[in-house]
């Protein structure tokens, strides 16, 4: 199975607030599946996160960010980063791998989701797009 892709691109952007994720994660980039209209004549099969870049724009606040397998109910072994700081006017830059095809790899259905317990931040999500 051959894989072809364009370069790394914005996956997903949002900005975190407490009233936006009331305490809740936010789904915030879903991997394409193949009824998106995006993709009507062909057929994602995965995607590849280079990176994710968490911009404090107000207060500071703790985030966390978790991946939710396709259709799982979210659960604490989903996480990836669980209350991590971001204070004002800095950013982290959290990355996966090095390389071509390194980073974090889901599957069609797969949800990013974040969310912030104090403040403002924005988040950022890069990586590919892969299609057969």
């Amino acid at each position: 199975m051959e894989y072809g892709a364009a370069g790394v691109k914005i996956l997903a952007q949002a900005e975190l607030t407490v009233s936006a994720t009331h305490d809740a994660d936010i789904a915030i980039y879903t991997v394409p599946t193949v009824s998106d209209d995006r993709f009507a004549t062909r057929q994602p099969v995965r995607s590849v996160v280079s990176s994710i870049v968490v911009c404090c724009t107000g207060t500071t606040g703790d985030f966390s960010i978790r991946v939710n397998k396709n259709g799982e109910a979210d659960a604490d072994k989903q996480y990836i980063y669980y209350d991590e700081t971001v204070s004002p006017g800095t950013s982290q830059v959290l990355t996966f791998g090095e390389g071509t095809l390194a980073g974090l790899s889901l599957e069609s259905g797969d949800i990013i989701k974040a969310t912030i317990d104090a403040g403002n931040a924005s988040i950022s999500i890069f990586g590919r797009e892969f299609t057969r």
